[in-house]
């Protein structure tokens, strides 16, 4: 579904079966696995990725210095507190398991804590 724009420049998206209100855009984002954080990077807004985590791939050739320049939060899962130690208004996740409930990265927690997913 297309993003909607709500009350003067706020954004609501569906993503996932949740609708997400965004009042302003996000200034502190962590990329959840490799593509996600390419998605940002090409999307030219690197300066407000915190941390990636999981790189599971490399990044296309035209994004990968501004790629490397991100802080790697984690090789593989990051604990929840490892994102919270960045202070992200937003995570970016590219899979499911970004979210993993039984990791204690559920979306209801990362709310809980005023972070959007």
């Amino acid at each position: 579904m297309a993003p909607q724009q709500t009350a003067a420049g706020s954004v609501t998206v569906e993503n996932c079966g949740q609708s997400i209100t965004f009042n302003q855009p996000p200034q502190r984002v962590v990329g959840y696995y490799q593509h996600p954080t390419e998605l940002l990077v090409g999307l030219g807004v690197q300066d407000r990725i915190v941390g990636t985590v999981y790189p599971d791939n490399d990044p296309l050739p035209q994004y990968a210095d501004a790629y490397r320049a991100i802080p790697k939060i984690s090789d593989k899962d990051a604990s929840f507190e490892q994102l919270l130690a960045r202070q992200p208004d937003l995570v970016y996740g590219g899979y499911n398991t970004a979210f993993d409930e039984k990791a204690g990265r559920s979306r209801k927690a990362y709310a809980d804590v005023g972070i959007a997913t």
